[in-house]
Order: structure tokens, then C-alpha cells, then sequence
């Protein structure tokens, strides 16, 4: 439940982003690319699978090539880094994300402008996770009083049995 939650306040922070960036302004790594990459890359590239050997869970990893040695970004030549060729290749078997919907065409479009506008990091640590780098979504306050019960969920219980 957490994740699905998790989940949706990434997609919801990636769609904020979006809305909000017209085609002159600059792309932040941390504000528009980490969240597209959060929700749909880190699950498959991270330290536990490294899928073709690639890790993208922190900035430091996202630079490195994969098993392939392609680099996977090549500063303002968004045709020749390999995470964008991988993001809109047409053969679902090479796309990205694999066994997954491929990515919207405006998320698609951000990060090759990122990568065109020269994949700056904003001077973010290079070691943070992409999770600690991101915003934080704004909840709204719960209501005073709720129409009906909630139902429990869930239990927690202590060592001692209680």
C-alpha cells in the first residue's frame, strides 16, 4: 500500500512538473527528471537487480554505462545517449521500460531537453538516492471529522506480544 502510495505522489509530482515547464525555461534534474525516473525506471535499475548491469538509483550510478558501454548520457547530444535511443526505441523487446507502458510523450520530450540542455544535476550530491533528491509532495491536512469509520488495515504488535 505504501508503494502504490508512494507511487502516486511521484506520478502526481511528475505531472506538476510538467504543467508548469513551457518550452523556454530550464529543466531541473531534481524537480522534473528524477521523478519520471523514480516511478518508472529505479524498480528494474537499481543496487538489488541492475538490469543489463545499469543502475540509475543514484546520479553517481546514472552515469555509468550498463553491459552495453553505451554511454548513457551524452551531454546536449540527446541522439547519441543511449537512455533516450533505449526510452523511444519502436522494438518493445529493446524499449524502455521493458514489459511496461512505454513513456509519455511529454515525459519523453523533458528528458531530451534535459539531456539538450546540457544534463545539469543543479549541484545535487552525486551519492544521494533519487528518492532523497526529489520533492516532497504536498499533502493536504485530513478532514476534521470523517463521514463514517475507517476500517483497520493493519496491526502492528510489539515483542512482547502487545
Amino acid at each position: 500500500m505504501r508503494l502504490l502510495i508512494s507511487l502516486f505522489c511521484v506520478a502526481q509530482l511528475t505531472m506538476m512538473g510538467l504543467e508548469r515547464l513551457s518550452a523556454q525555461d530550464s529543466v531541473c534534474f531534481s524537480q522534473h527528471v528524477a521523478p519520471i525516473l523514480l516511478e518508472h525506471c529505479v524498480a528494474c535499475h537499481c543496487a538489488k537487480r541492475a538490469e543489463g548491469g545499469y543502475r540509475l538509483d543514484t546520479v553517481e550510478q546514472l552515469v555509468k554505462p550498463g553491459d552495453g558501454a553505451a554511454s548513457p548520457i551524452v551531454a546536449g547530444k540527446k541522439d547519441q545517449s543511449e537512455w533516450l535511443v533505449r526510452i523511444q526505441h519502436t522494438d518493445p523487446q529493446l524499449r524502455m521500460p521493458l514489459d511496461s507502458e512505454p513513456l509519455t510523450k511529454e515525459s519523453v520530450e523533458l528528458l531530451g531537453k534535459w539531456i539538450e540542455q546540457g544534463a545539469k544535476l543543479d549541484g545535487i550530491p552525486i551519492t544521494d538516492p533519487l528518492w532523497a533528491i526529489t520533492p516532497m509532495m504536498a499533502y493536504p491536512q485530513p478532514p476534521e471529522h470523517y463521514r463514517s469509520n475507517l476500517p483497520i488495515t493493519a496491526l502492528a504488535f510489539s515483542s512482547d506480544g502487545r
